[in-house]
């Protein structure tokens, strides 16, 4: 009699990253089948994906997988495959970090929220079995979570999720990061929704008359005047101690001297200086906080991320009633403050690209993609001409005649 093969496998096919689930096909089923070796049991697991195309089916295969190694009677995961240990092995390197004084303790802290997040998330997913899909998944259940996250905040969820494959990347666990999906907001060039000098003032003068009757506000109005005259960003000011700014003189007049002690990049880590309109402002700071060690604002709140998050509600609120929050480009932000005053030295000709990109503590490039329309050329040409006709006055010995 001829041979019955109904059931016998064709078509065999691995799953990456997966052990030893396999898809395949037999004849008697359109369908795509899976199987899968069942640890400690001596047995494999037999189904089908109910599904014809290989794409749909693979998805359904790595889910009914990946359910059997949750049940942890059934399959467990490796110790060096589970996704928590490799969030503890990140967090070790951190701390040594910290112990060899190439990062500051309060930065090391940070990632821990997200981690935590992330570690409940894929608790139960083999950290090489992690894929583009998941992560989708991840992303999505962020969205169900709080419906309003922004994506500057999933972006900073993936960024932290990189450094957990990249841990296990060293391990050897993995061997490449897994497709990452788009978070959006990032493509493109984004306006930067800076204020106009009248929308300033008026700002300015709003906050004032808030700052008379409400503490918070006074806090906000010095913030804002420092912000604006410093060219600092948001995050630099987050943990700006007394520790990190000094009153000096110039042949100009008062300024503040400042090293924010979390530059966005190694390369600006240096002492920058601010226009005189912050140096009244940070003595206030001085006299409500006057411990050395001290925060400059909102200093009894422990929490610096609460801290900033509070201070950018307030401005946003002071910002709505004056019918300012919104623009053509998006909605205006504390970081709004850092454009205006950078779009305004360039307007001044108060120095060349590169001498305000050196205060702002960026790149000339950065400020030839978002800036440039504002630069003020006619500031330099005096000069640039100058030297054309100083190297056009000397003879040309080389000249062909």
């Amino acid at each position: 009699m001829p041979r019955d093969t109904s059931q016998t496998p064709y078509d065999l096919r691995r799953v990456p990253n997966c052990e030893s689930l396999t898809l395949y096909r037999i004849r008697r089923s359109r369908y795509w089948q899976y199987r899968f070796r069942l640890l400690g049991k001596g047995r494999y697991k037999r189904g089908s994906t109910k599904s014809e195309e290989f794409r749909n089916a693979t998805d359904e295969a790595k889910a009914i997988w990946m359910a059997h190694l949750a049940d942890r009677g059934t399959l467990t995961i490796p110790r060096e495959k589970q996704f928590g240990h490799h969030v503890k092995q990140l967090q070790a390197e951190q701390e040594k970090k910290v112990t060899r004084k190439l990062r500051n303790a309060r930065f090391a802290k940070t990632d821990n929220p997200r981690l935590k997040a992330l570690e409940e998330f894929f608790k139960n997913d083999p950290i090489d079995a992690i894929d583009g899909q998941r992560i989708g998944d991840f992303q999505d259940h962020l969205y169900e979570q709080n419906p309003t996250i922004s994506k500057a905040t999933i972006r900073h969820y993936f960024v932290v999720l990189r450094k957990v494959f990249k841990q296990a990347a060293l391990t050897g666990v993995i061997q490449s990061l897994p497709q990452f999906p788009d978070a959006g907001g990032t493509s493109g060039i984004n306006p930067r929704t800076g204020f106009t000098r009248e929308e300033y003032k008026t700002l300015r003068d709003h906050l004032k008359e808030k700052a008379a009757t409400d503490q918070q506000y006074a806090e906000v109005y010095d913030v804002v005047l420092l912000l604006t005259n410093s060219l600092l960003r948001p995050s630099e000011v987050k943990y700006l101690t007394h520790w990190d700014i000094r009153v000096g003189k110039d042949k100009v007049g008062e300024t503040l001297y400042i090293r924010p002690p979390n530059p966005k990049v190694k390369a600006y880590d240096y002492e920058t200086y601010t226009m005189s309109g912050a140096v009244e402002a940070y003595k206030r700071m001085q006299e409500r906080y006057p411990a050395k060690d001290s925060f400059i604002f909102f200093a009894k709140t422990e929490s610096r991320n609460y801290a900033i998050e509070m201070l950018g509600r307030l401005f946003g609120k002071a910002l709505a009633e004056l019918g300012m929050k919104q623009t053509r480009d998006g909605k205006r932000t504390l970081y709004s403050l850092r454009h205006s005053g950078i779009t305004w030295r360039l307007e001044d000709g108060e120095g060349s690209i590169f001498a305000v990109a050196k205060w702002a503590r960026t790149s000339v490039a950065m400020i030839e993609k978002f800036y440039s329309t504002t630069y003020n050329l006619n500031a330099d040409a005096p000069q640039l001409r100058g030297r054309g006709r100083r190297r056009s006055s000397q003879p040309n010995r080389n000249r062909v005649k």
